[in-house]
């Protein structure tokens, strides 16, 4: 029988949202359009809101905007766990929460027999994040993404043209594995993890699956900073994404679409 675990706030708090605003600024100085961020890293500071808007993007966005920058069009807040529930707040590029992608599927660790404490729920809402003429998004949480996931109904049906994948995980196998299977439905799978969680050598940052490319990219084979943030206040890694499916494989490329931008 399996032990319920449950997570009361992450640790370090702090130096968690000094990162994430970090990040999101180097998001806004590179003209990033989407970007997201790991699963559990949410707290309480970065989940204030007023309203209808997140609070704690608020003033880093408008910094940058009166700084002549551009914030992301669509940010996916690092995931939090309160009250049984684990959930990505989705914000618009003016603050506003869109919604929040739940988790449907708790993680196990078999090792411990214990699972995540999340709240079994009978209706499972998703969101499709429709940006005309560029993609159909959709957003699988960690463990979901390698045991639960609906690949007829979000890909087939929804026609998802991608999947955004947050994670805190010790492993890359699974994730690996799943994303090459969506291949056949036109869908490319970005799967952003943090370097946190993996206490072992070379530590796995992500990885993504482009449909018209040949290859799965590794983001720790473009990593500048040796896997420690000792050295630079903010960490991203940026993606070049295709707005145009092509199967001819003359055009298959195995080019290197990531790169790591350090401040």
């Amino acid at each position: 029988m399996l032990r319920k675990t449950y997570i009361d706030r992450p640790k370090h708090e702090k130096l968690i949202c000094t990162r994430l605003k970090q990040g999101l600024e180097l998001a806004c100085a590179h003209n990033v359009d989407i970007v997201f961020t790991p699963e559990m890293l949410g707290t309480t500071q970065t989940e204030e809101q007023t309203g209808n808007y997140n609070m704690f993007v608020r003033q880093i966005y408008m910094n940058a905007v009166t700084g002549g920058k551009k914030p992301p069009l669509i940010t996916v807040m690092p995931s939090y766990w309160h009250g049984g529930v684990n959930s990505a707040a989705i914000l618009y590029r003016d603050r506003k929460i869109l919604g929040r992608q739940k988790k449907y599927t708790p993680y196990i660790n078999f090792k411990s027999c214990s699972a995540e404490g999340i709240q079994l729920e009978t209706i499972k809402e998703i969101y499709l994040i429709h940006i005309y003429g560029v993609h159909r998004i959709a957003i699988s949480i960690c463990a979901e993404f390698i045991s639960d996931f609906n690949r007829n109904l979000i890909c087939e049906q929804l026609g998802a043209t991608m999947i955004i994948v947050p994670s805190y995980s010790h492993g890359e196998r699974d994730f690996t594995n799943q994303s090459g299977t969506l291949f056949p439905y036109g869908t490319s799978v970005l799967w952003g993890n943090c370097c946190g969680a993996v206490t072992h050598s070379p530590r796995i940052t992500g990885r993504c699956s482009l449909v018209g490319s040949n290859e799965i990219h590794k983001m720790g084979s473009v990593c500048r900073c040796g896997f420690s943030c000792n050295s630079s206040k903010g960490c991203l890694f940026i993606i070049d994404l295709p707005l145009k499916v092509t199967c001819s494989k003359d055009t298959l490329s195995s080019l290197q679409p990531i790169q790591h931008i350090l401040s």
